[in-house]
Order: structure tokens, then sequence, then C-alpha cells
């Protein structure tokens, strides 16, 4: 699962190499808008933001609910280690789902054998 966080830019700090700085939650940073169109993104939008590199430009109303919800995973209990099943796969490794995402990750320490 990834994650993009929604972030203001505050300046263009190097237009040639595409480095824009952003404010997200208080804290200032540079990220990488060259994956934007030229011309695109400038001082005043949001865009969201994932490993350091702005993926698409939102406008102020779906920042807000993009930062909303972030700060209701915040706030939700350490769900990670919820079993969601106890079958296990041809490799013997045990699955956990973290609720609502579907997502199922492995354990390693959980192989046939090691309970």
């Amino acid at each position: 699962m990834c994650l993009a966080i929604p972030g203001k830019i505050v300046e263009i700090v190097d237009p040639e190499n595409h480095i824009a700085k952003v404010e997200v939650g208080g804290v200032k940073r540079n990220i990488n808008i060259g994956m934007l169109g030229k011309d695109e993104a400038g001082v005043g939008d949001y865009v969201l933001i994932h490993v350091g590199f702005a993926m698409s430009k939102v406008d102020e109303h779906e920042a807000n609910v993009r930062r909303a919800d972030v700060a209701a995973v915040e706030r939700a209990p350490d769900l990670a280690d919820e079993p969601c099943r106890r079958r296990r796969g041809r490799n013997g490794v045990a699955s956990l789902r973290v609720r609502g995402t579907g997502d199922c990750k492995p354990r390693e320490h959980e192989r046939r054998g090691d309970e």
C-alpha cells in the first residue's frame, strides 16, 4: 500500500532541476515536481507527495480531505499485528491484514513449526 501526503508548494527552489519546497503539517522540505507537467504546479498549489516526488496536483479541498484521512490513520490504534487469517501459503508463511486495506503481509517469524 502506498500513501501520498498532501503538501502546499511554498517556493520553487530550483526550477531547472524541478525542486520545490512544500509545507506538510508545518514542516517544510524540498521535493521533486518533475513528474508533473511543465508549469502545472507553482507556489500556492497543493500536490500529493510520495517518497519525495509530487505525484499529482490537487485542489485545496482534496488536500484537506487527504490530510484528514492521514490524521485519522495516525489516531487509529496499531492494527498491524491483527491477524487476518490463520491460513498459510505454500511457503508456510502466515499473513496479517491491516484493517481496512485488504492487504495481507507475511509474518516471517511465523513459519510452520516456529510457533
